[in-house]
């Protein structure tokens, strides 16, 4: 995968994608090219109220998720988590990349 920075920003149109969203995706690369990716959500926490919750990855962090995920003890299990946590990451990152302006390719 690579990232691409571009001179259009599509922010505008983010808003209405973004409210269908169960949580805010955020990307930074840094100079050296380093992926950095927060995701905020917020839970119900049964009083009427939310909580949030917040995870933050670097781009070595989201490669051993995706290792560990991807080698659980069952094959089936295996291809299942493989698939869908890729798919999640990708559209989370060409969500934010249309966004920030950038294009991501592969």
């Amino acid at each position: 995968m690579r990232i691409e920075k571009t001179e259009k920003s599509a922010e505008g149109n983010m808003g209405v994608l973004r409210a269908k969203l169960p949580g805010v995706a955020e990307l930074q690369v840094d100079e050296r090219g380093k992926l950095t990716a927060r995701v905020t959500g917020w839970a119900a926490d049964g009083q009427g109220s939310s909580v949030e919750h917040q995870v933050m990855l670097t781009d070595g962090d989201i490669e051993r998720l995706l290792t560990c995920l991807a080698n659980p003890k069952s094959p089936e299990i295996s291809a299942l988590v493989s698939k869908l946590m890729s798919e999640n990451l990708r559209n989370t990152l060409r969500l934010s990349a249309l966004g920030s302006g950038v294009l991501l390719t592969d």
